[in-house]
């Protein structure tokens, strides 16, 4: 007869059941046995002989099906990708765990492991063997080896072992590096100091000014805080006084190095996969410990890497307990107690603090390419401003009479601003000297759109030529902001090193009484022309509006006075 598939209901649970409760018994049912076995028989290769026409008595015996038809045939395709094994050779390979089957065809056959419902159907069929289906004839053969999947499980733990427990060391190793890496990091440091000492200068007279530390979530905050009215963000300008104070400590990242791989690290997996190698060999060891003779080839083939696997797994555990040490030590110093927040597994606040402090590190390294872009395009800016001028100049003293000249006292002449340069490019010399030494203040004429700068009057000690390849080879550096009140200083607790108040880092311009000469970079082509010793301008003319409007933006950035 052909099964009918189902799940039993344990004897000890039927009464708790409704096939209990209400009584039901297949007793109670009167069926027509005949009918049934007419329905419902096995047909046998001579019955289809006997039912068909003669033209058909030469066709092969149909295939017996005992199985679902979909999961025989599911069956029937992976046992086809065992190419050249029969079934017998499938289970002398798993018997030996010899390593003739790759990890994908163990993973097919620990997928297709007879239910014990199957067994019982096959093992109750008494026709030929022959006619059954490739997945019923498989079935017979592997049901012979005992606990085949725990066979098949350890095997595919030996394979995948070593690759699976490097992953892991490799990771912890990359963890234990960037701890030490972060820890160590002068630049890093000094870098947050310098964040500390900006913050509290913002902050002052607030509730959170007067900070001895912050939390790293902050950084995340600083690209996005800009100044006022300005186009750059409070990173770049910390970038800024970085570049200029400890120039020595950058690239950021250079002392940083295992940073950008402890990001990538998957830490909150980390613990569960070592449990579920150590799982794993703990099942193994168990089918190592049963005592059937025919599964004494296995215990023989699978011993050596147990004993092995078990102490590698060992090894790791003490590696993970290390380097979760470090790292909730390092958590605790930078302000993140994983103890304190119990909700929140260690692993995750770690994975966290090293994606937010990579992405600081990129972002500082970027802004800090902003910066040299600013200041190679403010060079490029000047040196054709000063070629501009230079031009102009010596067009003017070409056209000037002779007679004037004379009377002009000297070699100068009354355009030349420099006091006797004889180059025509004075004005711009002393323009730029002062930009790059920083003796300048800037002002904006609200009703004509003026740029004026006051630079303290000096010699001029260098050519045109030579002041544009001086401001391409050395970048121009921020200013420090005019007079404003330092943020009120405050006691730190004592430690074993002494340390500035939070605000004695930032420095404060004070008045100074040395004489200024004024440059105007005009927007208004009616720019008065006429030059002396205390006043010059460039004019539209000589540069256009976009270049007028670049220097102004980059002058505006340097965090000078407008009024």
């Amino acid at each position: 007869m052909k099964p009918f598939y189902w799940t039993k209901i344990a004897n000890n649970a039927v009464g708790k059941s409704v096939w209990g409760i209400q009584g039901l018994d297949d007793a109670n049912v009167e069926l027509d046995y005949s009918e049934l076995e007419t329905l419902f028989y096995v047909q046998s290769s001579a019955d289809k002989g006997s039912l068909s026409s003669s033209s058909s008595s030469s066709k092969a015996p149909s295939v017996v099906s005992l199985l679902d038809m979909r999961r025989s045939n599911n069956i029937s395709i992976a046992l086809s990708q065992l190419k050249g094994m029969t079934n017998m050779m499938i289970r002398d390979t798993i018997i030996r765990a010899e390593s003739k089957l790759s990890i994908e065809n163990l993973e097919i056959l620990g997928k297709y492991l007879p239910q014990p419902d199957e067994i019982i159907a096959i093992k109750a069929y008494t026709g030929d063997v022959e006619l059954l289906g490739a997945a019923e004839k498989y079935f017979l053969v592997i049901d012979t080896l005992p606990r085949v999947g725990a066979k098949l499980s350890g095997m595919m733990l030996r394979t995948q072992f070593t690759p699976r427990a490097e992953k892991i060391r490799s990771n912890i190793a990359i963890i234990k590096n960037a701890v030490t890496d972060i820890i160590n990091s002068k630049s890093l440091m000094k870098v947050l100091e310098v964040v500390l000492a900006v913050g509290n200068y913002l902050n002052a007279g607030t509730k959170i000014g007067a900070a001895y530390g912050f939390k790293l979530d902050a950084l995340k905050k600083l690209s996005d805080t800009r100044a006022t009215g300005k186009r750059i963000t409070l990173l770049h300008y910390i970038v800024q006084i970085v570049e200029k104070l400890f120039p020595s400590l950058l690239p950021l990242s250079g002392s940083l190095s295992s940073l950008s791989d402890a990001a990538a690290v998957p830490l909150q997996p980390m613990p569960t996969d070592l449990s579920l190698l150590q799982k794993e060999a703990g099942d193994l060891d168990k089918e190592m410990n049963m005592t059937d003779p025919e599964s004494q080839p296995f215990r023989d083939a699978m011993g050596p890497f147990l004993a092995s696997a078990k102490m590698d797994i060992e090894i790791l555990n003490t590696e993970y307990k290390e380097m979760m040490d470090q790292m909730v030590h390092m958590l605790i110093q930078f302000g993140d107690d994983p103890k304190k927040n119990e909700e929140v597994k260690p692993e995750k606040i770690g994975e966290d603090f090293f994606k937010l402090l990579h992405a600081f590190v990129s972002g500082f390294e970027k802004a800090q390419a902003d910066n040299q872009k600013d200041r190679e395009t403010a060079a490029k800016l000047a040196a054709k401003a000063a070629k501009t001028a230079q031009s102009s100049a010596t067009t003017k003293s070409t056209s000037t009479p002779s007679s004037l000249k004379g009377k002009s006292g000297g070699g100068g002449g009354a355009g030349d601003a420099s006091g006797g340069s004889g180059s025509g490019g004075g004005v711009l010399d002393n323009l730029f000297s002062s930009i790059r030494s920083g003796n300048f203040k800037l002002k904006r004429n609200e009703s004509t759109s003026d740029i004026q700068i006051e630079t303290t009057t000096a010699p001029v000690t260098t050519t045109t030529s030579n002041m544009s390849a001086s401001l391409v080879a050395s970048p121009l550096l921020a200013v420090t902001p005019p007079n404003t009140p330092n943020a009120p200083h405050h006691n730190k607790p004592t430690s074993s090193t002494s340390s500035p108040s939070p605000s004695s880092t930032i420095g404060s311009s004070s008045p100074s009484s040395i004489p200024t000469s004024t440059t105007t970079v005009s927007s208004n082509t009616s720019s008065s022309n006429t030059n002396d010793a205390s006043s010059s301008s460039v004019g539209a003319s000589d540069l256009t509006q976009q270049e007028l409007d670049t220097l102004a933006t980059i002058l505006d950035s340097l965090h000078l006075e407008s009024s």
